[in-house]
């Protein structure tokens, strides 16, 4: 297996490249990514920026890699520097992709710009029937769009670093395929010592006078790049319901004619000064009473930080990421529809107010110390060097994969990125998804066996492989209790895998025995139980209720509660009272005993269970059953009914005999065992209880799930 380092230990460098399209000096993205390589590399990693454009010397010890992109039009910008990207990061060998621009591949994507759906139906609203018509059909807006829905729906990340909770919202809202687990809001970092209450006194006279601003007049500040989306018409719009010595400052790009021709249009040229990009824009905040932003959509603008830095008040809209750094009426004051300028007026009116008084800025302050730059990079480090696990399972809803990894995700929330992959069935569609599988820190192979060439394609994507099983999967299910009961074609495709496994999780000891000759190293496992979805069930003891003998399984395991019929058709005769329950996805008959058939649904699988007084778990002995991992058995003891089970395999170990469950093998102990507890109301509910206490001491998913974590990080 190839193995290019060491990531669990503490002192492993990475290899990590940054992607950025184009180096903006007046951008606030550009000066945090600066910030974060240097600090990368500063902590001995090695760092490589990829961009079209990036200033030499801008950081000692990063290297700089050059992606072509073809100038002009905006729709060859964005499919050139993603193809090119493509082909050129294929060539990284690295430990992480972390990409601050719409790619096919990444290990981390920051998603600074939102949702672009989301956006486009939010211009709709506020455009002409023959705007919203450009719209759909422009070239540049039908590609990104495209990189959205490829990039959120073929989940083409590992992890989602989203800059506001407004955003990771919008993006799970939009597409299903994204999770709650695969985003982490990262707020934007601001600078306090270039933003800073102290440049006032410094630079706010002075940069008054070089605008032509009056010293008395009100000076509000409009920062940012898109003058559309950001609602600078609307800010516009809001000085005729203001004094006039109201004045409006713009610094950035965006369409600067058009937003003067609405400015002329409505008197109000002289008091709207449009300054363009600026380099020392605090000087700018420190010249302001108010920054303004009344945005359409943003996900989180870093002029809502950089001006409560500087100790000045902002208003903006409160349908977006920048009202999550703001408590009303304290630091800002939100709009509820940034297109009512009237509206925007009286919340401006309120802020200058209130500007009046010191506490205002205290308070702004205060709440921009929250936001320090060395908090946002030290969150992205951790995301970055956080370990990435990719779990290959052979379905969606098989039982293995939903109990012994879908249950233990949420565990893994912060201290791993993962995904979930299903192996395709046909041969050329498995070739091709092996081939592309991503880059991660472990791959878990989840009981499918694998043949050499296809491990062989899995450890070039990964440094470490496990294994867990919870069958004998090497054996037929049959009466065999020999080695002709190996199916040889696996047994060989077994070996290679556990002899390639740097770990195997073994759901019980006889499977873990299985695997010794070949092992490097062993873990037992067993299937958990949720107890906080298994509630013990309340037992009735009255007399004259219907007593319900239970059984839960798939039609393939029928033919064993089959083998139970004499038994089931004596006590039907001892105890009319008694029913036999089958959850099951094909029914049954018994005669003479009355039988009660439930379609098996994980939403009523509880319910089901709770409805049983007694749960069997009939069973061959043989080299398959014996690798059994007990879960019906766990499943009854966790909703607190006594069981009585098959001696085979795990179940020995499950059940301790006259406690928390009986044991049968022949048809007089089957018939004795169950006749005793249809009996005994006490004795079923003695027996229910300890079923429950030894899940809760052994078996419940918490303490089975921190296990599990503590594998995945002892696994280096």
């Amino acid at each position: 297996m190839v193995v290019r380092g060491d990531k669990f230990r503490k002192d492993f460098r990475m290899k990590i490249a940054i992607i950025r399209k184009k180096y903006n000096p007046f951008g606030g993205a550009e000066r945090y990514l600066n910030l974060l390589a240097s600090h990368l590399v500063r902590e001995g990693h090695d760092v490589h920026i990829f961009a079209n454009k990036w200033p030499a010397g801008t950081n000692n010890g990063v290297t700089f890699h050059k992606i072509p992109m073809i100038g002009g039009l905006s729709i060859l910008k964005v499919w050139s520097f993603a193809i090119a990207a493509w082909f050129i990061l294929k060539r990284f060998d690295g430990d992480v992709i972390f990409s601050n621009e719409r790619l096919f591949s990444q290990d981390i994507l920051r998603t600074s710009d939102g949702v672009h759906r989301t956006w486009l139906k939010i211009r709709m609203r506020h455009s002409s029937p023959l705007r919203k018509l450009s719209f759909i059909i422009n070239p540049l807006h039908l590609s990104i769009r495209f990189f959205d829905r490829f990039i959120f729906k073929r989940r083409a990340f590992r992890k989602i670093i989203a800059p506001s909770e407004f955003i990771k919202r919008d993006i799970i809202r939009t597409y299903d395929t994204v999770n709650e687990n695969d985003i982490q809001v990262i707020y934007n970092g601001v600078d306090l010592e270039r933003f800073n209450p102290k440049n006032k006194k410094l630079y706010r006279d002075a940069v008054r006078s070089e605008l032509g601003i009056p010293h008395s007049a009100c000076l509000l500040l409009f920062v940012g790049t898109g003058f559309e989306r950001k609602g600078l018409r609307y800010a516009i719009g809001a000085l005729r319901h203001l004094p006039q010595n109201t004045i409006l400052a713009v610094i950035g790009k965006g369409n600067v004619r058009r937003c003067m021709g609405l400015a002329r249009q409505w008197g109000l040229n002289e008091r709207v000064k449009f300054i363009g990009p600026v380099d020392g824009v605090e000087r700018y905040y420190a010249s302001a009473d108010l920054v303004v932003a009344p945005a359409l959509y943003e996900p989180m603008a870093n002029v809502m930080l950089e001006a409560l830095a500087t100790g000045i008040p902002v208003v903006t809209s409160r349908d977006c990421g920048n009202a999550e750094v703001v408590s009303e009426g304290k630091d800002g004051w939100l709009i509820n529809d940034p297109a009512d300028d009237r509206e925007i007026a009286l919340k401006i009116k309120s802020a200058i107010e209130a500007s009046q008084d010191p506490e205002t800025e205290r308070c702004a302050r205060k709440k921009a110390e929250q936001f320090t730059l060395q908090r946002t990079i030290g969150e992205i480090r951790n995301v970055i060097s956080m370990s990435s696990i990719l779990f290959l399972m052979e379905g969606k809803n098989t039982p293995s994969s939903r109990l012994r990894v879908g249950n233990y995700l949420p565990y893994l929330n912060g201290e791993f990125s993962y995904k979930v992959q299903h192996i395709p069935g046909s041969f050329h569609r498995r070739l091709r998804f092996l081939w592309n599988l991503p880059r991660v820190d472990l791959i878990f192979l989840q009981k499918k066996l694998f043949r050499p060439w296809e491990l062989s394609l899995i450890s070039r994507h990964c440094r470490r492989i496990i294994y867990d099983f919870d069958d004998a999967v090497i054996y037929k299910d049959s009466q065999e209790d020999s080695e002709s009961a190996v199916k040889k074609s696996l047994m060989k495709r077994f070996k290679t895998t556990i002899r390639e496994t740097d770990i195997v999780i073994a759901g019980n000891e006889y499977l873990a025995d299985m695997v010794k000759p070949w092992a490097k190293r062993i873990e037992i496992l067993p299937t958990p139980v949720d107890l906080k979805k298994y509630n013990p069930k309340i037992h009735d003891t009255g007399s004259g209720k219907v007593i319900t003998i239970g059984w839960v399984g798939t039609r393939g395991n029928l033919k064993y509660l089959k083998e139970l019929t004499p038994v089931l058709q004596q006590l039907a005769q001892h105890y009319p009272a008694m029913q036999v329950k089958v959850v099951c996805d094909e029914a049954i008959s018994i005669p003479g005993v009355t039988l009660v058939h439930q379609p098996w649904s994980l939403e009523n699988e509880v319910q089901d269970l709770q409805s049983f007084d007694v749960g069997v778990m009939p069973l061959h002995d043989n080299l398959w059953t014996r690798g059994k991992c007990g879960y019906k058995i766990l499943q009854y003891m966790a909703v607190g009914i006594p069981t009585v089970a098959a001696p085979v395999g795990f179940n020995k170990t499950l059940i301790q005999e006259g406690h928390n469950g009986f044991l049968a093998s022949t048809a007089e102990e089957w018939f004795r065992n169950l006749s005793r507890l249809l009996m005994e109301p006490a004795l079923r509910k003695f027996i229910g209880m300890n079923g429950r206490k030894t899940v809760e001491e052994n078996y419940s998913l918490d303490k089975c799930g921190m296990r599990f974590k503590s594998i995945l990080q002892e696994t280096g």
